[in-house]
């Protein structure tokens, strides 16, 4: 046996001697001497593409190289974009597609409307909140995913497309031909008043009207009498540099630095300041941030808190402190990291480089970091206020859901895989329950979470009742919303969501009468005081 096994051996470290020999020949026939770059690429690029057990067409080859050649870069921000995710980034980009104008996801395994974006074809025809769309040309979309979904809606403006729902409590399936056209998603997602004297904003992401969107809103809600503006950037992936740059300025003095990059090429290194005096320079702001809040969005939340004219309020953004050029290949692109920024007071919020600054930088002895996981450099803002640099912008005030989060954090341990299943089992009951939800504000009863885990348990979604104990904060939450959006619609769930929303409260009592930036600062201490 052992003859045997000593014989394969030498047969396979033969075969693998004679490749690398063929390897050193056919390299040394590119042009002599050890193996430069180029010719180490393809002479491994032949000799996959000649003796590879399985044949891959160059095409692929190419390709693959591309995509490991990125990966070895180990920036998660610079990639290849093939045309469909060219494609998306243009429309976030752009804020527009052409399509209906239909919210859409996937619900007990059919793409089911979650809400018409008003003004559309969609709302104009009247498609409803939990209509599940069952054709889409005829075929049936049982099992499609929601990206499926909204490709086969989506296409050229102009043109039709033809859909069948079904709606809760109709009977029979109702046919819609409905007319493509260019749809414009806002920016500004809600601009309203939350309490006397103070507006709230949410910002969605920075697309090319994002500056021009905000002003808008922020004098309608100074005309109907808000003197203060909360600015909810929780969420927001960011976008375009200019507008996360144009929409800092309208807070800003002229000449204020916004942002600083620093990268290779010449022309991305520069200070960026404020070519003009906002229009809304003295108005008290408050931002709201939070672990997904990046990019763009860390840039304004930054520049405002840097030169004192925003308190910001949350818990520590994602930490991308770094900017990406599109170079257009054909019908796909490259986006690459070109820039890192760095806020007015020179801080980095991009992980890798807050790392190598905090090793290198000393503690002040008379400020504490925040409660956060990562060492924290200490800066002083023009009114001598304590912020903290590192792998994210820092808020002024830390605010997190304890409660919630610890419930959240139950829940999905015990669904595990079964996360999609109990997202359909919320919305069946709270479709359910729509008729008896007599307000916005109505209750979550032990009857109504006996519907739910009904609901849960016909979908195997199911969980132990020691863990459905301990959700139960959650799961509250959740039904309650889930009821409210299907029997009131949006407005009203925004309602119910800002009275648990421990963050946005904070915020509103911050900013409650107060109509100069100096005097939240001054409110912020005092509260921070009392606590």
């Amino acid at each position: 046996m052992s003859r045997w096994r000593s014989i394969t051996v030498a047969a396979a470290c033969g075969v693998a001697l004679g490749g690398g020999a063929w390897f050193a020949r056919h390299a040394r026939a590119e042009g002599g001497g050890a193996v430069n770059g180029p010719r180490l690429f393809e002479s491994v690029r032949r000799l996959i593409a000649d003796r590879y057990v399985d044949p891959i067409p160059d095409s692929a080859l190419y390709r693959r190289a591309v995509d490991g050649l990125l990966d070895e870069l180990g920036d998660p921000n610079t990639t290849y974009l093939p045309p469909a995710r060219f494609r998306q980034l243009a429309e976030r980009a752009t804020g527009s597609y052409a399509g209906i104008g239909a919210r859409v996801d996937t619900r007990d395994g059919w793409p089911t409307v979650i809400a018409p974006i008003p003004g559309t074809p969609a709302d104009s025809a009247g498609l409803r909140t939990a209509d599940r769309v069952v054709e889409i040309e005829g075929a049936s979309t049982r099992g499609w995913s929601t990206e499926e979904a909204v490709r086969a809606i989506r296409g050229a403006a102009g043109s039709i497309v033809t859909i069948a729902i079904e709606r809760p409590g109709v009977p029979g399936r109702q046919a819609f031909k409905l007319q493509r056209r260019d749809i414009r998603v806002r920016a500004v997602g809600r601009a309203t008043v939350v309490a006397p004297g103070v507006g709230y904003l949410d910002l969605n992401e920075f697309s090319d009207s994002a500056a021009a969107e905000l002003g808008a809103a922020v004098d309608s809600l100074r005309r109907a009498g808000a003197r203060a503006m909360v600015l909810d950037l929780r969420g927001n992936p960011g976008g375009l540099l200019e507008q996360g740059v144009a929409v800092s300025q309208l807070f800003l003095r002229e000449g204020e630095r916004i942002v600083t990059l620093k990268g290779r090429a010449p022309e991305m290194s520069r200070d960026i300041v404020a070519e003009a005096t906002g229009p809304y320079g003295i108005v008290p702001v408050v931002v709201l941030v939070n672990e997904g809040s990046a990019s763009a969005a860390e840039i304004v939340a930054g520049a405002l808190q840097d030169l004192d004219r925003a308190l910001v309020v949350g818990v520590p953004t994602f930490g991308k402190g770094s900017a990406q050029s599109v170079f257009p290949f054909g019908d796909g692109a490259l986006k690459l990291t070109t820039a890192r920024w760095y806020t007015p007071l020179g801080r980095s919020i991009s992980r890798t480089v807050a790392r190598r600054d905090a090793r290198a930088a000393a503690a002040a002895p008379d400020t504490a970091a925040p409660d956060t996981a990562a060492p924290r450099v200490p800066y002083r803002t023009p009114l001598g206020r304590t912020i903290f640099g590192g792998d994210a912008i820092v808020p002024d005030v830390i605010v997190r859901d304890t409660v919630q989060l610890e419930a959240a954090r139950r829940l999905d341990a015990a669904l595990g895989g079964r996360v999609p299943a109990f997202r359909d089992a919320l919305a069946a009951a709270a479709l359910a329950l729509r008729p008896q939800a007599a307000s916005p504000a109505a209750p979550v009863t032990d009857a109504w979470r006996r519907t739910l885990r009904a609901s849960m348990a016909a979908r195997g979604a199911d969980v132990p009742d020691e863990a459905w104990r301990a959700a139960q904060p959650v799961v509250d939450r959740l039904l309650g919303l889930e009821v409210t959006r299907f029997a009131f619609g949006p407005d009203a769930v925004f309602e119910r969501q800002s009275r648990d929303d421990a963050v946005l409260q904070r915020a509103i009592a911050l900013a409650s009468g107060v109509e100069l930036p100096a005097q939240l600062f001054a409110r912020a201490r005092t509260l921070a005081a009392a606590r």
